[in-house]
């Protein structure tokens, strides 16, 4: 080994031990290359690509890339470029000038390193002040551009609000003052209220051809937001989520604020309205739903279900599966089995028919919502999952659940449904958390649709004690696979006096890292549809 090699390594050793445990840009190491000409020689990114990836690894977590990207197609020379560009972004942001045209650059670097944090990612945004710097831009700019006062949905203002979501924890929301968080609440309205502006379904992407080339922003007449990019090398697509994904679980956590209130004459305890032969709500159920803290915020230590020793990365390998059509491991095709199969609870908003169709004959310049009560109900539902292989998964099957739930409780392993194209019927296994459910996929990193071979339906029902509060329902679904969409029909378990179900809504949402599954809902007779939204957290 040459003096010169081993001075270098003995160098590359220097500045690791320099730069450990300080958030920011590694400054030892432009002090050492300012030394001299053969220190910046040694140290440049061009002739030590090996540095400079060592230090991506000390500064940013590399967990989630190692599984979300095969072993040879990052190299050193790709992270240490991802170096550069992280800490220029990062600088970017520190400065909290939420003006520019590399804002929504800046918010891409954030939302791809907090789908990958593990700890050291979330350090480094904190270090910037990304809180800030998005709050900012939501407060100053996020209705900017505004056509007949509906905010514009492309990629800069979902990332925004996408991340705005993201940095929201317990605390903050509880330190917002109330002018702030109606301030914050008027803001994401249009977004997440109206949905015949902001829909939560989107056409068919896959059949779309991605292009390729330099970071593009693309909105679509129907709203389709495609950021085409370069990371780590490789060119991406990512089909970015529709913007009331994420604007709808800020919007009812700030609603959620308001605690419901007991009306005169309402029991206390079950037993009392039993007694006096009343149904509904008790006051107990209402104080119980207040002081749950409904809606899953965004901690740095939950991790879902998952376990202790689970990476916390791994809770966006969904999400990252379904915006870039790169399945990771362990995910049936881009879905982890057992991610809704429990108990969920959270809060239902009533539709306001009246002034949705003002809002769709005016715009939103003249909204009458600022001087609207927005009606809010506990929502309650456990969940579970069947699933089997084929060839063409979809939602078509679930459409003949209708019948199997008639017939009563749900037999133990798995269901048999009627095939709604056909007069053929199709098993389904229930999905246990103990038992081995592995359904092969693509390999991780490849460029293959994770829309494959899993089909997964749903069926759920309000437990008893909360059914007789707030409505005793049954639930059945399915889940679209090439993006997440999921679809359930809620039939109420009373009866009316000709012996007919009534009262039937149709969900559709996704679910999130965060352990939420959020979306809009309207009643499935009423005629035009008027939409609510909802959002529902997993119990631990």
């Amino acid at each position: 080994m040459t003096f010169c090699a081993t001075f270098s390594d003995v160098m590359d050793e220097i500045v690791l031990a320099a730069t450990d445990d300080l958030p920011g840009p590694p400054a030892p190491l432009l002090s050492l290359m300012l030394t001299c000409r053969k220190f910046h020689s040694l140290l440049e990114p061009t002739t030590n690509a090996t540095l400079y990836s060592r230090l991506f690894r000390q500064k940013f977590d590399a967990g989630a890339i190692a599984r979300r990207f095969s072993s040879n197609s990052v190299d050193a020379s790709s992270l240490a470029l991802e170096l550069q560009q992280r800490f220029m972004m990062l600088r970017r942001i520190k400065r909290r000038q939420v003006d520019g045209p590399d804002v929504r650059d800046a918010f891409l670097t954030a939302y791809i390193m907090l789908a990958e944090d593990d700890g050291k990612n979330i350090a480094q945004l904190r270090w910037a002040g990304l809180s800030d710097f998005v709050t900012d831009y939501i407060r100053l700019h996020l209705h900017d551009g505004a056509v007949d006062g509906w905010p514009a949905e492309n990629a800069t203002t979902t990332l925004a609000v996408a991340l705005f979501w993201q940095l929201t924890t317990r605390s903050a929301l509880t330190a917002e003052c109330d002018e702030v968080r109606k301030e914050i609440s008027a803001l994401l309205a249009p977004y997440a209220l109206v949905g015949f502006r902001y829909p939560m379904v989107r056409p068919d992407l896959d059949r779309r051809p991605a292009s390729r080339g330099p970071p593009t922003d693309n909105a679509s007449p129907e709203h389709d937001v495609v950021l085409n990019t370069v990371y780590l090398g490789q060119s991406l697509a990512l089909r970015l989520p529709p913007i009331g994904v994420y604007a709808i679980p800020s919007y009812i956590a700030r609603l959620e604020r308001s605690l419901l209130c007991v009306p005169l004459g309402t029991p206390n305890t079950r037993q009392e309205a039993i007694a006096h032969g009343v149904t509904g709500f008790t006051r107990m159920d209402v104080e119980e739903y207040n002081t749950q803290f409904v809606t899953r915020l965004h901690p740095s230590s939950a991790v879902g279900c998952m376990s202790s020793t689970s990476p916390r990365s791994e809770r966006h390998d969904m999400d990252w599966s379904w915006i870039t059509r790169r399945p990771c491991p362990d995910m049936q095709c881009g879905y982890k089995l057992g991610t809704l199969s429990g108990k969920w609870l959270g809060t239902l908003q009533l539709p306001f028919p009246h002034e949705y169709a003002f809002l769709e004959a005016n715009g939103w310049n003249t909204s009458p919502l600022s001087n609207t009560v927005l009606m809010k109900r506990p929502l309650y539902c456990n969940l579970q999952e069947h699933y089997r292989s084929c060839e063409s998964p979809g939602l078509s099957l679930a459409l003949g659940l209708h019948k199997f739930l008639e017939g009563g409780p749900l037999p133990e392993g798995g269901i048999t449904v009627q095939d709604a194209k056909s007069p053929s019927e199709v098993f389904y296994r229930t999905w246990d958390e103990d038992g081995d459910a592995i359904v092969d996929g693509p390999e991780p990193g490849s460029s293959e649709s994770p829309a494959c071979d899993l089909d997964v339906i749903l069926t759920g029902t309000t437990d008893a004690r909360h059914g007789q509060a707030w409505g005793a329902y049954q639930f059945f679904g399915g889940i679209r696979m090439r993006d997440g969409l999921v679809v359930l029909l809620r039939e109420s378990g009373q009866q009316t006096e000709g012996g007919a179900a009534n009262m039937r809504s149709l969900f559709i949402g996704y679910v999130l890292s965060s352990q939420n599954l959020v979306g809009r809902w309207r009643r499935v007779e009423r005629v035009p549809a008027v939409e609510g939204i909802w959002a529902l957290s997993k119990k631990e």
